[in-house]
This record gives C-alpha cells, structure tokens and sequence, in this order.
C-alpha cells in the first residue's frame, strides 16, 4: 500500500468528521459493523489484494471507538453539571482575556470533577498562571452541539460564570509546569506588541503572530471574512512556514552551514512554538509537518508530504477526537492538501500561460532592448505560484465553508492574491520586530520594522475593507437551490471529463464554465421566484428571541434578545442577507431575552427608525444611541400601547403594558404573534388571539386564549419543557430553536408559504 499513514491518517478523520456531521447515536454498533466489515475484507483474498479496502474500514472503527471511550470517560460526565451551580477547585491554566467586558479564565479542576472549565467574571481576579482558586460557578448549559465541539476540541468541557460576590480562595502556587513558561513567553510577546504599536494595530498583529483574536473588534473580524481572508489572523501553516524559515536561515549560519543541526534546533523551535501558541488543532497540524520534515532533513532523508499530512492527522485526532469537530483544523487540513495535490501542477500550466503572453512583447523595440520579459521572469513565477496555492486551497476549503458556514465569498481569490506576499512580508516583519524588543540588546534597531509592519498591516486592512465593501462580497448560501447546483456541478463535471477527457485543454474549460452557468441559473430562477416575497426568521439564539422580517432587501428586526455569546448570530444573518440598512429596529424592554444584541445592530449598521420602550430603564449605551438617531420613536409602558407602526406593505401593531409585550402582523393574510416571555394573554386584545403562527420565548400566562396551529419557540433546549407545560399541543406544529438552527418562513407573492429549517439545506 503506497502512503499508509496517509491512507489509514486521512480515513481516520474522515470517519470522526462523519459521525460529528451525522450525529454521534449509536456508535458502537456503526464500529462493529465497520470492524466486521474489515475482518471479512481481510479474510477475503481478492478484497486483501487491496491492502487499502481493510485499513480504511479497520481504522474507520478504531476511530469511532476512540470517539465512544472519550465521550464516556471525559465528556458525559460534565454534561451533567450543565445548568448548575457548583464549588471548584482548580488551577489556572491558561493566559486570561478579556471579552464583552468580561474577563475569561481557563480553569483546570480538581473537584468536584477533573475537568477543564472556561469561567467569564465581572472582574479581573488578583491571582497568577497556575495559583489554585476556590470559587462558586454557576454552569451554563450549551446546547449548540458545533460551539460545545469547538470547545472540547481546546480541551474546554464547560463554560460558566464565576459569583464575584461570593467567597473565592486563591492560593498561590510555586511549583509551575513546563508550560508556564509557554505561556509566559506568550504574556511577554504580547507586551512587547502592545508596547511597539496602537491598539488597533497590535490587535492584528497579535492575532497574525500568536494567534491571539480576544483583541479584535467584531466588525474587523466580520470585515476579513467577507473580503475571504479570514485565514490570516488565525495561526496555521502559512504563517508557521514563515517563521520556521526565519529560523532556519538563522540557525544555518550560527552553526558554520551545519544542515542537520540546524534542522534538529529548528525542530526544537516548532514545538516551543507550538506550545506558546496554544496547541490549537490547526497550528499542531502545522507544526508536526514541519517537524517531520525538518527530523527528515536530519537525517538526510526524504520525507513524503501526504504522510505527514496524515501523521498530523492522526496524532491530533488520536489525542482528542473532537479535533476533528473543529472548523478551523478541517479548513486548514483541506487546505493543505488541495495545494499538495494541486498547486505545483496548476503553477507551472499558469506560469506557461502568463509567460506565453509575455514574450509576444518582444517584438516592440523597447522591451528587446532593456531585456523586460527577462526581468518580468521571476514576478510572473512567483505570481504563477500565489495563484496556484490560492486557488488551490480555496476549491478544497469551499466545500466546507459551504456546509458549516453557509456563505460563499466570490471575491476571495483576488483578495488572497492582492494580499498574499504582504501577508508573508508582514509576518516576517512583526516577528523580527517582536524578537528585537524582547532582545533587549538590539531594541534599537526595531523601528524600522515597526513601520514597515504599520505599513503592510494598512495595505492588508485597506485591501480587506475595499474587498467586503463590494456588492455581493458574501453571498447566503443557505438557500434550497445551493445544494441543487451542487449535484448538478458535480454531474456537470463528471460528463464533462467523460466526453472531453481525451482532450484535457478543454476538460477544465468546459467545466468550469458549465458551473458558473448552473449556479448563475440557480442564483437568476432564485432571484425571480422570490420577488415580492417576504421572508420572517426566528434565529437560534439561546434563552431569548431574535426575529428579522426581510421583503425585498430591507430589513426589521422586532426582537434583538439571546445569549451573549450567540451574539454574531444576528449580525451575521443580516450581513449575509446583502442588508446594508436596518430600516426598522424596536425595542420592547431592557431584557436581555427581548434586547441582548441593540446596542451591537446600532454600532455596526445604519438604522432607519428606532422604536423603543422604556428607554430611561436602558443602560447609558442603549441610551446614547437612541438619542443619538435620528428617526426615533419613545413610548411609555405605563400607557396601554397599541402603536401602529407602517412598514413596507406590513402593518406592525404593538401591544405593550406591564403584563404583556406582543407584536401581531400579517402578509397575504398569514398572520403571525410574537409573545415576549411572561405575557399574559387575557390582556390581549380580542382581534390578535387568533393567528396562523404564534412565536414566544420563555413562558406564556393563559396561552389557551390563543387559537393557532402553528407553535414557533425560541429558547434553549432545557427550557423547552417549561415553555411547553401550559400549551395545549394537540393537533398543533410546534417547532423550536433548541440549537438546531434557525427557523425561516417565506410567504411569496401568490401566498405560498414556505417553512424551512434553514441551516440545514432543506424545506
């Protein structure tokens, strides 16, 4: 078998990435099927020719296994301290950050279970990397299984919150682990960025370096995303590459040209380097390439990038199988690949293509004389070579974007390629520049790296903020008609290299153009079918509620409330539905169920009216903006309200008193409640108790005064139960967010209405 540890590396990952994408029930009988299915595969001689056939199937099951033990050993367990109140006692384990003006600490407990918790407080706690804290936390309880998996993945089992008010202990501890001093090289690296630049710069630079994001603002990070170079404010291969070579060529002249040790120090290097960064899937991928490659070179040998690729694989997921969960490490896996197996093919095919057109320019006088297609040679080989690893990584990582992400970024590539060496140079700049100052010795001569990092760091930015701010920079790919194109793509191509694969020239050609003519059909019929629609969603947002109608590129949103940290579901939403504009923002309460997400909408999108209630109970935040815009509309609780506010071809009528908080509207005469948690529904007036769809977080007093079919709860799943037990449920449709996504309804113009789960491509 060519490549085994690629081969059994790569199928041990594809099977955990199938069983975290497909739900993990019953994995110890898909195992033993799997593991029976390699036995017979051995015991069959013609299967056992294909020695590949077994190893995929044996190691398929010895990673759904792997995945079964890690669960009953190490996540059960914790899961039921989810949504309780208890004392730990651990040690700090990681470097504090503060977020959301809250500050984060990794804790490493002891009791009441051995696990690992990240715990958020009001305030910073007087104590050091590795003291021993004695504290209540109250635990949260995480029901959308992708943020619990990219926890776990970090080795985080649980996340709470730290009671400042209670009893905490904190007893210092002298006796520090090999990686304090990671950490603390950490600490100091950050000092001397924060030291060297502004604050919006050393953001960037700390996440382009150490990988450090706590710093950036949403909207940055928002910003990088839609341009399709979110990539590189997350440590991974490119930028590790980077630096090992910085190193190497140090170290190959301070040992007088000697390759092998230089190799082995370098070695060294990578793994401290892995250690200060933090172990991150996608920077340990990185790193036991580098290593592997480097322990090669030591020993003169040639190392096959495929099995390291799929050594690094292995490792990662052999240590924590829920590595395999995590985005960031697929992205960046995939990534890899597609330029290991694309990239050195596709450099040369578009150097000789660019190089072609190049020489016809030898017939002007000019260019002969001066030798220009000469001196054009090696700006045309490494532009060749940016565009083949660009592409290469973006037609591998698309696929993945597209299912977890459900957006399309169809200016990434120029992005990648406008960027790409300014990226390179700007790492290489920012770390010289952060060795000088902690050098101590040669801090003298770090200004000149200070400002070409400012320089490079602006360009980038200024690329990025251009590329997001172009008309269809991010693109929804939630709709139904995506996955369509997808299969037709996929037999589009499949014909194509059938009929044409004796003539490759016109293989890709063809091809690519049949998919750009499939999606910009599907994209054309999409356009057309949803003209005059209008389209209400309930995103999954926790504990609270957050409600956005859309009819014809402008937006309202009538509940802004949810978790704190599902905070990016709202703002995320509305980017990808190509909204620039709110058009109409209200604001029932000071809840966090019912306004959790105000004052982010206001900051990061232009509103047209803001309708608030209560606005002198609001924090001074809330309360600056709303005095601050300009179409504003107060009105008072204390009132029996029954405002009338027009909206497109939509009436909202809003009904807010002590005892009740509701908003009623309807379109081609589909009529929807949306209850506030706590309303009393005998306060209600007569005409609103009947509709079509009755959507509510929390609790509802009296809700048997509502006549409906249709039942829409937004709230987490341990409270589904509560909000149901006064419902009568019988012959009703009741759906809930309960972190299974977000839940859309279309109504088009003829009145057809659509229903549709929509993170999960189906109606």
């Amino acid at each position: 078998m060519e490549r085994p540890i690629a081969v059994i590396g790569f199928s041990y990952l594809a099977a955990l990435t199938v069983a975290f994408t497909f739900g993990e029930l019953n994995l110890p009988l898909f195992a033993a099927v799997l593991a029976v299915a390699g036995i017979i595969s051995v015991l069959f001689k013609k299967i056992r020719r294909n020695t590949i056939i077994p190893a995929v199937l044996l190691t398929s099951a010895v990673a759904l296994i792997m995945l079964y033990g890690f669960n009953t050993a190490y996540v059960n367990p914790t899961e039921r301290l989810e949504g309780s109140k208890i004392t730990v006692t651990g040690q700090i384990c990681d470097l504090p950050y503060e977020q959301n003006s809250r500050v984060y600490y990794k804790i490493e407990t002891t009791s009441p279970v051995h696990t690992t918790i990240l715990v958020s407080s009001k305030k910073a706690l007087r104590a050091e990397l590795y003291d021993t804290i004695t504290a209540d936390v109250k635990i949260y309880t995480n029901n959308d299984q992708s943020i619990k998996s990219y926890h776990i993945s970090r080795n985080t089992f649980l996340k709470g919150s730290l009671d400042v008010y209670s009893d905490i202990s904190i007893v210092h501890n002298d006796n520090k682990p090999f990686y304090y001093y990671a950490l603390s090289m950490k600490q100091n690296m950050l000092e001397a960025i924060n030291n060297q630049l502004p604050k919006s710069e050393a953001s960037f630079v700390s996440a382009i370096i150490l990988g450090d994001k706590s710093s950036i603002s949403y909207e940055d990070k928002e910003m990088f995303r839609a341009s399709g170079i979110s990539h590189i404010i997350a440590v991974s291969g490119f930028h590790l590459t980077v630096i090992t070579q910085i190193f190497i060529f140090a170290l190959y002249y301070l040992t007088g040209g000697r390759k092998r040790i230089a190799s082995l120090l370098c070695a060294v290097f990578v793994f401290l380097f892995m250690a200060v960064v933090g172990f991150s899937p996608s920077v340990v991928r990185a790193g036991v390439m580098q290593i592997i490659y480097l322990l090669a070179e030591c020993s003169l040998q040639k190392s096959d990038s495929f099995n390291s690729l799929g050594m690094a694989a292995l490792i990662l997921c052999f240590r924590n199988p829920y590595s395999a969960a995590d985005v960031g490490f697929l992205l960046s896996f995939s990534a890899t690949f597609g330029i290991l197996l694309w990239a050195n093919k596709l450099s040369r095919k578009i150097f000789r293509y660019l190089y072609r057109r190049v020489r016809r320019l030898r017939k002007f006088y000019i260019v002969r004389k001066y030798g220009i297609v000469w001196k054009l040679y090696p700006y045309i080989k490494s532009l060749s070579s940016l565009t083949a690893v660009s592409v290469s990584a973006l037609v591998f990582t698309c696929p993945i974007t597209l299912i977890y992400f459900k957006t399309f970024t169809p200016y990434a590539l120029l992005t990648n390629i406008l960027v790409g060496l300014a990226v390179s140079a700007l790492i290489f700049t920012a770390f010289i520049m952060v060795l000088l100052r902690m050098s101590m010795i040669f801090r003298f001569m770090e200004l000149p790296f200070i400002f070409l990092t400012g320089i490079l760091l602006k360009y980038i930015v200024g690329v990025a903020n251009f590329i997001s701010d172009l008309p269809f920079a991010r693109v929804n790919a939630s709709e139904e008609y995506i996955p369509i194109c997808i299969i037709l793509s996929l037999i589009a191509i499949i014909a194509v290299y059938l009929i044409t694969h004796k003539e490759k020239h016109k293989t890709v050609k063809i091809g690519v153009v049949a998919v750009i003519f499939i999606f910009l059909l599907g994209s054309v019929c999409d356009i057309i079918t949803k003209q005059g629609s209008m389209k209400i969603s309930v995103l999954d947002v926790g504990e609270g509620s957050t409600v956005i109608l859309t009819y014809q590129n402008e937006t309202a949103v009538i509940s802004c409330g949810g978790d704190y940290d599902k905070i990016s579901s709202a703002t995320s939403y509305i980017t990808n539905s190509s909204t620039e504009e709110i058009s109409y923002l209200l604001i029932l309460d000071e809840k966090s169920e019912n306004s959790a997400y105000a004052q982010n909408l206001m900051k990061n999108y232009d509103i047209g009216t803001v309708h608030v209630y209560d606005e002198e109970k609001h924090y001074e935040g809330i309360h600056t903006l709303v005095k601050n815009n300009d179409h504003k509309i107060l009105s008072k609780s204390t009132d029996r309200s029954n405002d009338t506010i027009h909206w497109n071809d939509v009436d909202l009528l809003i009904n807010k008193t002590e005892k009740c908080g509701a908003v009623k509207f309807s379109y081609k005469g589909i009529r929807f409640l949306l209850c506030e948690d706590g309303t009393d529904c005998m306060e209600l007036p007569y005409d609103w108790r009947s509709c079509e769809y009755l959507i509510f977080n929390g609790t509802l007093l009296h809700p048997e005064k509502i006549t409906t079919q249709n039942i829409i709860i937004s709230d987490s799943e341990s409270n589904i139960d509560t909000d149901l037990s006064n419902i009568d449920q019988n012959d009703k449709n009741v759906m809930s967010t309960e972190g299974s996504g977000d839940i859309g309804i279309r109504i088009y113009e003829n009145g057809l209405l659509r229903l549709r789960r929509e993170t999960n491509w189906q109606t």
